[in-house]
C-alpha cells in the first residue's frame, strides 16, 4: 500500500515537473522564433544568414545571385590553378644532373643541403655535371671541359 503511494506521488511530482518542462520549451521556442524564417516553398525553417529577403524563401530556395557568382568565379579560379599546376614541370631534367647527396662521401655525416660538409668541409658531390651541357666533370673542376662553361 504504501509502494502505491509513493509511486503515485513520483507520478504526480513527474507529471507537474513534465508540464513546467514543455511550458519552458514552448517559451524558448517562441523567444527564438523572431530570429528564425520558414520557407513556404520547402517547410524549413531557417536563420537570417540563410534567408534570401528579396525573395521571402531560404537560400537553398532561391540562392542570393551575388553570392552564387561569386563562389562560382572563387571555384573556377581554384580550377583553373589546379588545371595549370598539372601542366608545370616540377621535377626539371636539371635537378637530375647532379647527383643529391644525403651523407658526406669523405666523412659520413649527414648532408645539410649545401655544396660542402659541414663536418669536414669537403665538396658533397663526389660527381658533378656541367650545368650547361650535362657532362661528367671533376667535383673540383670550374670550367666545362665539353662546352667551356663556368661552374
Amino acid at each position: 500500500m504504501l509502494g502505491k503511494a509513493a509511486n503515485a506521488a513520483r507520478n504526480v511530482r513527474s507529471a507537474g515537473w513534465e508540464k513546467a518542462h514543455d511550458k519552458a520549451f514552448a517559451d524558448a521556442v517562441e523567444e527564438a522564433k523572431p530570429h528564425f524564417h520558414k520557407c513556404k516553398r520547402c517547410g524549413k525553417w531557417v536563420d537570417g544568414d540563410c534567408w534570401n529577403n528579396q525573395r521571402t524563401l531560404c537560400k537553398d530556395c532561391a540562392p542570393d545571385m551575388q553570392e552564387e557568382l561569386s563562389s562560382i568565379q572563387v571555384q573556377a579560379a581554384v580550377t583553373d590553378a589546379r588545371e595549370k599546376a598539372q601542366t608545370v614541370d616540377y621535377v626539371s631534367a636539371d635537378k637530375f644532373k647532379e647527383a643529391i647527396i644525403a651523407t658526406c662521401p669523405h666523412c659520413g655525416a649527414k648532408a645539410g643541403g649545401g655544396k660542402f660538409c659541414q663536418e669536414c668541409g669537403k665538396p658533397l658531390a663526389a660527381e658533378k655535371f656541367c650545368k650547361n651541357c650535362g657532362a661528367k666533370m671533376d667535383a673540383d673542376a670550374k670550367f666545362c671541359a665539353e662546352c667551356g662553361t663556368k661552374q
